[in-house]
C-alpha cells in the first residue's frame, strides 16, 4: 500500500455531483441537499496495489470530521474510468446491478465496504474498513474504482436503481491483477506550442498512449539545449509523484512551462529532448526530441546592426589600406596618379606590406624633441601620422572584446531557468 497522504475537501452541500454515466442512458436521480456546509479529511487519497485473483486484499480509510459539529455520511464503491479527452480528468459509473455475474466483471463488484449509515462526532476519527475480493478468473491487468463517501448513499435504496445525488469525495483504488500483464506504451506527440519565440520561454506538451492493458506511470525529464549544446534546464515528468497514471487504451496529456533566463544572449535554435521510463515488470525507455527558436527581436536587430558595422569598418580599413599601398608605389614609379601602368606594378606582396615597412621605419625614427632632424617623427606626429591604423586596431579589440562576452555567456553550461507543471497532475484524476 502507498504511503499515507491526506486530502482535506472542502464540501458545500449546495453543489452536486454528476455522473457522467447519463450519455448512454437517461437514469432517475433524486437531489438531496445538506444545509450545513462541513468539511472532512480523507486518508489517503489514493490506493495502488498488486492482487491476485481468488485472494482478499484489506485495507481502511481514515476519515476525520474536522466541524465543530457531527456528521453522517455513507459509503459506496464505484468503476472509474478515463475520460477520452486526454486531459486526465476521469468519470465515475455506480454498479446498477447487485447480480453476481454483473458484480464479478469490474473492480467495483470486488470491493466490500459497508453501506451503513457512518456517524462521526466532531473533531473524531473513523476508520472505514474495506476488503477486494477477487475472483479466481479475474482478467489480468489494470482495474479502476473509487470508494465514494458522501451524505447519501450513491445507490438510494428508496428509488431501487436510482442515483441519489450529494456532496462526494472519494478515495480511487487502482489495483493490478497478476497475470497476462502487457505493458506497452509510446510517445505519440512531444512538441512546443510554437515553433518561435521572442523570449526565452516555451510551452511543451507529451501525449503519451498507453496501448497495455494495465495503468503506466511515464517518469523522465524534458532537456532543453541551446544551440551550442549547453543544458539551460531539466524539466521533471512525473518524478516523485504517483499521481501521472495514464490508463489502458488511452492517451494522457501532460503539458509543461520552461522558463530560462532573459538575457538578449540567449537566442537561437533550442532543441528539447524529453526521456520517459514506465513499466513495473521491466523498466522501457522512450524519447522523442523536438526544436523551437528563441528571437528576440530587438535585440537581434541591436546584435545584428553591431555585427554589420564591425564589418563595414573593417572592409572600409582594408579598402583603405590597399589604396595606400598602391598610391605609395605610384608615388615610388613617379607616377602622379595611384593608377599603375599593369606592366610596371611591383610584386602584390611588396605593394602590400610597404606602408607597414614604412610604418616600422617611422616607429624607428620616433623622437621626442620637436624639429631635431627632419627626417625624425615626434611621437605626436607619429599618433596622428597613423591615427587610421590606431582607429582601426581599437575597433578590433572592441570585435573581440565584445566576441569573448557573448560566447562566455552562450557557453555557461548551466543557467538558471523556471518550470512549470500542468496543476492537474497534484490530483490522482480529477473529475467533470
Amino acid at each position: 500500500m502507498p504511503p499515507m497522504r491526506t486530502v482535506i475537501f472542502r464540501i458545500k452541500g449546495s453543489i452536486v455531483v454528476t455522473f457522467l454515466l447519463l450519455w448512454i442512458f437517461v437514469i432517475p436521480t433524486t437531489a438531496s441537499a445538506q444545509s450545513q456546509d462541513f468539511s472532512l479529511s480523507v486518508t489517503p487519497p489514493f490506493f495502488q496495489m498488486t492482487i491476485t485473483p481468488g485472494e482478499q486484499w484489506s485495507s481502511f480509510i481514515k476519515l476525520v470530521n474536522v466541524n465543530n459539529f457531527p456528521i453522517t455520511l455513507y459509503a459506496s464503491a464505484v468503476n472509474f474510468e478515463a475520460n477520452r479527452n486526454e486531459n486526465g480528468k476521469g468519470k465515475f459509473t455506480p454498479l446498477l446491478s447487485q447480480d453476481p455475474e454483473y458484480k464479478s466483471t469490474s473492480l467495483a463488484g470486488w470491493i466490500d465496504v459497508t453501506g451503513d449509515p457512518i456517524t462521526i462526532g466532531a473533531g473524531d476519527t473513523v476508520r472505514l474498513p474495506f476488503s477486494i475480493n477477487p475472483p479466481d478468473n479475474a482478467p489480468p491487468g489494470g482495474h479502476y474504482a473509487a470508494i465514494l463517501i458522501g451524505n447519501q448513499p450513491v445507490i438510494d435504496p428508496t428509488e431501487g436503481s436510482g442515483i441519489a445525488v450529494s456532496s462526494l469525495i472519494s478515495s480511487l483504488i487502482f489495483a493490478r491483477v497478476q497475470g497476462d500483464v502487457i505493458e506497452a506504451g509510446d510517445i505519440r506527440e512531444f512538441a512546443t506550442e510554437q515553433i518561435f519565440y521572442q523570449e526565452p520561454e516555451a510551452s511543451f506538451s507529451i501525449r503519451f498512449e498507453n496501448t497495455g492493458n494495465v495503468h503506466l506511470l511515464p517518469q523522465g525529464d524534458i532537456t532543453i539545449y541551446n544551440m551550442w549544446g549547453k543544458k539551460r534546464g531539466i524539466v521533471p515528468v512525473n518524478q516523485k509523484t504517483t499521481f501521472g497514471n495514464v490508463l489502458p487504451n488511452t492517451v494522457r496529456k501532460f503539458d509543461f512551462v520552461w522558463r530560462g533566463e532573459g538575457s538578449p544572449l540567449e537566442i537561437g535554435r533550442y532543441r528539447a529532448v524529453t526521456t520517459l521510463s514506465y513499466g513495473n515488470d521491466q523498466r522501457r525507455n522512450i524519447s522523442a526530441a523536438t526544436a523551437f527558436w528563441v528571437v528576440p527581436f530587438v535585440p537581434v536587430l541591436s546584435i545584428l546592426g553591431t555585427i554589420l558595422l564591425l564589418g563595414l569598418s573593417i572592409v572600409w580599413f582594408i579598402r583603405l589600406y590597399i589604396k595606400r599601398a598602391l598610391s605609395n608605389e605610384a608615388r615610388a614609379l613617379g607616377y602622379k596618379s595611384a593608377k599603375l601602368e599593369t606592366h610596371k606594378m611591383p610584386k602584390k606582396t611588396r605593394a602590400l606590406t610597404q606602408p607597414l615597412v614604412d610604418g616600422v621605419m617611422d616607429l624607428r625614427n620616433i623622437t621626442l624633441e620637436e624639429g631635431s632632424n627632419e627626417r625624425r617623427l615626434s611621437f605626436p606626429g607619429f599618433l596622428k601620422k597613423y591615427r587610421l591604423f590606431f582607429l582601426f586596431l581599437l575597433v578590433v579589440i572592441a570585435g573581440i572584446i565584445l566576441l569573448r562576452l557573448f560566447f562566455a555567456e552562450v557557453l555557461i553550461s548551466e543557467r538558471a531557468f523556471e518550470i512549470q507543471v500542468d496543476s492537474e497532475l497534484s490530483v490522482p484524476f480529477s473529475t467533470e
